[in-house]
């Protein structure tokens, strides 16, 4: 039957050009799913937003003390990335708030205390989440290696 609930309407390319991929597009743009079947690449997303995300000041090789990590989005979106996870070792860790003036509290830096890492190799991970009516997220995983000094 050709029942008005189960094709896509005009949202759904508003949907598509705010970022979401062309899967969740669809299916947000659809009142009635279940009978439609997707027929391409459900998981492109040329709209998402355009940005890189860079770790600084942490070496290859991470002697003991401290080491603050500072994570800086590059965009040339008009999207703001106003949220950060930091992740070492796979469990999260709590990021620094910053002064109003340089980044406006957003969390994107941490210290690490390398005395109290394991010796040998570590990852972090680094998410920025957007915001806006579709959240995106970019990361970046930086690798280093702990030898502490008895």
């Amino acid at each position: 039957m050709a029942k008005w609930a189960k094709f896509p309407c005009a949202w759904t390319y508003v949907h598509y050009a705010s970022g979401c991929t062309a899967i969740e597009s669809l299916y947000q743009g659809v009142s009635c799913p279940l009978q439609t079947l997707f027929v391409g690449e459900p998981l492109a997303c040329p709209w998402a937003p355009d940005a890189s995300l860079n770790l600084t000041g942490l070496e290859a090789i991470a002697a003991a003390g401290n080491v603050s990590v500072k994570a800086n989005v590059a965009s040339r979106a008009a999207r703001s990335f106003v949220r950060y996870m930091f992740l070492l070792d796979g469990r999260v860790i709590p990021a620094r708030q910053e002064s109003k003036a340089t980044q406006a509290g957003n969390g994107n830096t941490i210290e690490i205390a390398v005395s109290s890492l394991a010796d040998g190799t570590h990852a972090l991970r680094a998410v920025a989440y957007s915001s806006g009516s579709v959240r995106g997220q970019v990361f970046a995983e930086k690798t280093f290696v702990v030898k502490n000094v008895k």
